[in-house]
Formats: C-alpha cells, sequence, structure tokens
C-alpha cells in the first residue's frame, strides 16, 4: 500500500501506511529466529520512509532510515526477494544513491553509486543506476 500511495503523490498515507507496518515488525525481528521474509518486508518499509524522508528535504531522517535499512540487511546477508521488495545490500545501496541525488547530494550520489553492482537485481531495479 505504501508504494501504491507514493505512486499517486500521497506522501502521508504512504508515511502512515510505512511507519505502521515498522510499528508491528520491530519488535518481531528483535528475535534471533526472525524469518528472513520479515526481516525483509521490515527493511523495504525503512527504505520507503527513506524516500519520503528525502522528498520532504529531511536529511536526518533519510540517512537514519537508509542506516536501519542496511543494518538489516547486513543481518540477512544476501540479496533476496520476498514479496518483490528486492530487499539486501544492493537494492539499500540502489537508495542510498536515489535519497542522495533527491537530496541534491551529487557526491555522495556518486560515491555510492561506484561500489553498487546491481547486475543481480531485476532491469527496474537496475535502471536506478543507469
Amino acid at each position: 500500500m505504501a508504494h501504491a500511495f507514493m505512486r499517486q503523490q500521497h506522501m502521508e498515507q504512504a508515511e502512515q501506511v510505512a511507519k505502521s507496518a515498522v510499528a508491528v515488525m520491530a519488535p518481531r525481528v528483535e528475535a534471533i529466529t526472525c524469518p528472513p521474509e520479515e526481516l525483509s518486508l521490515l527493511g523495504a518499509m525503512n527504505l520507503v520512509l527513506a524516500v519520503i524522508s528525502a522528498r520532504e528535504g529531511n536529511r536526518a531522517g533519510t540517512h537514519a532510515h537508509i542506516d536501519r535499512a542496511r543494518g538489516i540487511a547486513a543481518r540477512l546477508g544476501e540479496d533476496r526477494n520476498d514479496f518483490d521488495t528486492e530487499f539486501g545490500l544492493t537494492n539499500v545501496e540502489i537508495h542510498a544513491v536515489s535519497t542522495a541525488v533527491e537530496l541534491g547530494d551529487a557526491g555522495l550520489a556518486l560515491e555510492v553509486a561506484q561500489e553498487v553492482d546491481a547486475s543481480a537485481l531485476s532491469p527496474e531495479r537496475q535502471s536506478f543506476l543507469a
């Protein structure tokens, strides 16, 4: 739903959906036995919140959500495609590039982009770096 609201430019609704999902899932991922699918969803919601923060010009919020997503991706240890999230370290870095661009941080965007190999992801995700 968050992605649908974002496509329709309803950022407040997208943010509410993503924050609600994070609030529900965050306690569950504390368990060492948390399924990777749930980690992927939580990470993806943090990426949604990072994009929303970037569009609002909120640097601190953007970086906080990217950092949370990086931590979750590191815990997963691989790129996955649970529920079509394509969540993992690669997708987090693609979002780090796109949010840096959104915030006008061209240097950071270029620096991060140089380190990303998106060849294993879908053409849609790869196009973010083109």
